[in-house]
């Protein structure tokens, strides 16, 4: 068995697709003849009326279909996705981010966010988020009182009154004494003389910096993208922490059965940050800032089970491969929340291998409905739609609102819309299963081999392990090489099928 945990015996006695046709899908209810729509339960986008958009998906009987459940569930561990790899991916994550701010020497935190964060994506697949936390600024809510702040701390002061929620203007505190440096070519001043920070000037006085060997891209929104090595593609934005008590408080204090009440503490005292990023459909945007939780939100989404995190990875997959939005009208970060919102309102007990099918055709009737309703609540601050001026046009919308009512009902078969699901479901299994054992292992040799090297461990027990584990990785490589050039594909270079086995599981291609 691979470290990723998926036995062969398990994959043979779950790898069955070609059944997936005959499924008995007659007591599927026809949740369009529901005499709610979400555009009319939603009006004023308040939590109570979220609370009855979730849960009315709770009530109707599971698809008796567990053996296709089960079939997708192996095919996402195969992909990548089983509890064990993420929470290694979690951790080395964790301990680069603690080696990355020790670096900084009190000067920014660094914080990994997004996929990377949420152990949901391999080495060189996908992008890479990162924040940049500026140490010594502090941005504080209304009401809170900024005494006990230290002199030396430049204090900001969040005005939301006249913004979209989520959003709002910095002031600089009038008794502020210290103006932290990179905050100087940022400042802006109102007709009353008050000194406001700019989201667009900041963004625009980022340190221009990169590693050798790096390319730096144009700006996109509040990032600033470069590719490192061309293939490790990292997008960076500063933020600024911010002390918000009203908000996480009203989040914390609302009705759930997800999460307990431990992990709603640890998300309280992670705090918000604000993101150099306006409202789009502000006139003011240039000098808006958008609140974000992206530490408690990667706190939640390490705390949803593997069956919850895998069917926010196929919403991904859908997204990307069936609805392809060309202008990030739907965002992996609405998905996020759909998955949120369906942990927070039903039993965790009732989200288990044998019932992802069944959840993920629940969720996209939320997705749909979404869409059509242009309404979608952000979890940690329901008053903020995250659908609002979100670009969707009026025929791009009707199109994805029937490919997704096409995709629920095909059922099963609409899982081979799925660039990499295909893939895996049309290779011979032996490939797969090789593939799968080999990619697992290099990935794990190479989380450690990496954290070892960032905390620079360097005693005789380190080296030795170290000169072991890359023994390994060459024989792993030499092995992956061979297996391509048998099957006529030239990929010689080691470090060319060291980014490709890291990268995208569709690539197992090569070797078939």
């Amino acid at each position: 068995m691979a470290e990723g945990g998926v036995r062969r015996e398990e994959l043979e006695s779950a790898w069955n697709p070609s059944t997936w046709d005959q499924c008995d899908t007659s007591d599927t209810p026809d949740e369009d003849n529901e005499s709610f729509s979400l555009s009319q339960k939603m009006a004023g986008c308040h939590v109570n009326v979220t609370d009855k958009w979730i849960t009315i998906y709770s009530r109707t009987p599971l698809i008796p279909i567990e053996s296709l459940s089960t079939s997708i569930d192996v095919c996402m561990t195969l992909l990548g996705y089983s509890d064990k790899i993420r929470r290694a991916r979690i951790e080395a994550c964790k301990q680069h981010d603690c080696c990355m701010t020790a670096a900084r020497k009190g000067v920014l935190t660094c914080l990994t966010t997004g996929s990377k964060a949420d152990g949901l994506t391999c080495s060189f697949e996908s992008d890479r988020d990162e924040m940049r936390i500026l140490d010594g600024v502090v941005c504080v809510e209304e009401g809170v009182d900024s005494k006990s702040i230290p002199k030396e701390t430049t204090v900001l002061r969040l005005n939301n009154r006249m913004s979209y929620p989520g959003h709002g203007v910095l002031l600089l505190d009038k008794n502020v004494q210290t103006i932290h440096p990179f905050l100087k070519k940022s400042l802006d001043y109102l007709p009353s003389g008050n000194a406001i920070l700019s989201s667009d000037l900041f963004v625009k006085a980022y340190p221009k910096g990169k590693p050798e060997g790096a390319v730096r891209h144009d700006r996109a929104g509040p990032s600033m993208p470069m590719t490192c090595r061309g293939v490790v593609h990292i997008d960076t934005v500063y933020t600024i922490r911010c002390i918000c008590p009203s908000i996480l408080n009203k989040w914390a204090e609302r009705s759930r059965i997800w999460p307990p009440p431990d992990v709603v503490q640890k998300v309280k005292s992670l705090g918000a940050f604000m993101s150099p990023v306006g409202f789009k459909g502000s006139r003011h945007k240039q000098i808006e800032w958008r609140i974000c939780f992206n530490e408690g939100e990667t706190e939640l989404v390490s705390n949803l089970n593997e069956t919850q995190a895998k069917i926010y990875v196929m919403l991904k997959m859908i997204v990307k491969d069936v609805l392809q939005p060309c202008n990030k009208e739907i965002t992996s970060y609405a998905l996020k929340n759909i998955v949120l919102w369906l942990a927070e309102r039903n039993p965790q007990h009732s989200f288990h291998d044998r019932t992802l099918w069944d959840w993920l055709r629940k969720s996209l009737y939320i997705l749909r409905m979404a869409i059509d309703g242009r309404q979608l609540p952000y979890y940690m601050i329901p008053d903020r739609n995250l659908m609002e001026a979100c670009g969707l046009e009026d025929a791009q919308q009707t199109a994805w609102v029937n490919m997704i009512t096409e995709m629920i009902k095909e059922g099963p078969r609409m899982i081979l819309r799925l660039k990499k699901m295909r893939t895996i479901l049309r290779s011979n299994l032996d490939t797969v299963f090789w593939f799968y054992n080999m990619r697992t292992e290099l990935e794990i040799l190479n989380l450690e081999l990496t954290s070892r090297h960032e905390r620079g461990a360097a005693s005789q027990e380190d080296n030795e392990k170290t000169a072991e584990q890359m023994k390994r990785v060459n024989e792993i490589l030499v092995e992956v090489r061979e297996r391509s050039l048998v099957n006529g594909n030239r990929v010689d270079d080691r470090r060319e099928i060291f980014d490709l086995v890291l990268g995208d599981m569709a690539n197992v291609k090569l070797f078939v």
